[in-house]
């Protein structure tokens, strides 16, 4: 084949890759070298100008590698977990820790016990005879014998100073003398003096006026003359001074 003569290839894709092939032929014109380079490549009755691309390799295992890096993520997964259960345990401990200090025991409360209040007992002062009877007298509530007869409820229980003059002394079963029944100007009923204990009657006789000092009592039940049941004007006498005779009964040591 001369230098300067044309050479043609041609080109087919098989399994194997592309095979170029060469004309070694001289043609005259392009059109003829390119036809016969077309029925090399058919026939395939030169060998190809340039080496087919080499087969690829056969995959190759790699064990080892596959040794090591299965492990070795394995060991990795291994801390991870290890790495999250820890975290999961340190905010539980976290928790439990900050719930411990924020829980605030509840400061003791100490109930006094109530102050009890004694109120002291009433003290009685016992005033001397001559200045107890004369406070007593002052206290006492000028009346008629016409207005306790009337009214004997209204004074029961008050001081009273009344006047009179005495109808008849009262005696008890055994013939004691224990009080009398004194009358007054105005008063339609008598008015009943139950004595007290320091009372002389032997002082004083029917007739004579005197002056009472005492408490209202209301009524207290007797009979007459005559033996009818009634319901006198009562009060207690404490102190008494008869005008008449002169006596007076001034013996009561702590009057009420």
């Amino acid at each position: 084949m001369k230098k300067d003569a044309p050479t043609f290839t041609a080109t087919n894709t098989n399994k194997q890759g592309v095979v170029t092939w060469r004309c070694e032929h001289h043609h005259s014109t392009q059109a003829d070298a390119h036809a016969c380079a077309q029925e090399h490549l058919t026939n395939k009755t030169d060998q190809p100008q340039w080496p087919a691309p080499l087969p690829k390799p056969p995959k190759r295992h790699h064990r080892f590698r596959n040794f090591v890096v299965l492990p070795i993520g394995a060991l990795v997964i291994l801390f991870v977990v290890i790495g999250i259960v820890g975290n999961a345990n340190n905010k539980n401990t976290a928790g439990t820790k900050s719930t411990t200090a924020t829980t605030t025991t509840p400061a003791a409360t100490t109930t006094a016990p109530a102050a009890t209040t004694t109120t002291p007992a009433a003290t009685t002062t016992t005033l001397p005879l001559a200045q107890a009877r004369a406070a007593y007298k002052a206290s006492a509530q000028p009346v008629t014998v016409s207005q306790l007869v009337n009214d004997p409820s209204y004074y029961n229980g008050d001081v009273v100073e009344v006047g009179g003059t005495i109808v008849s002394f009262v005696h008890d079963s055994s013939g004691d003398p224990v009080g009398m029944n004194l009358s007054g100007t105005d008063a339609v009923a008598d008015l009943y003096v139950q004595l007290s204990s320091t009372a002389d009657v032997t002082q004083m006789n029917t007739g004579d006026t005197v002056t009472i000092w005492g408490d209202g009592a209301g009524t207290t039940s007797g009979t007459n003359a005559f033996g009818a049941t009634l319901n006198f004007a009562t009060i207690d006498e404490v102190y008494l001074t008869d005008a008449t005779s002169g006596y007076t009964d001034n013996s009561s040591p702590n009057p009420q």
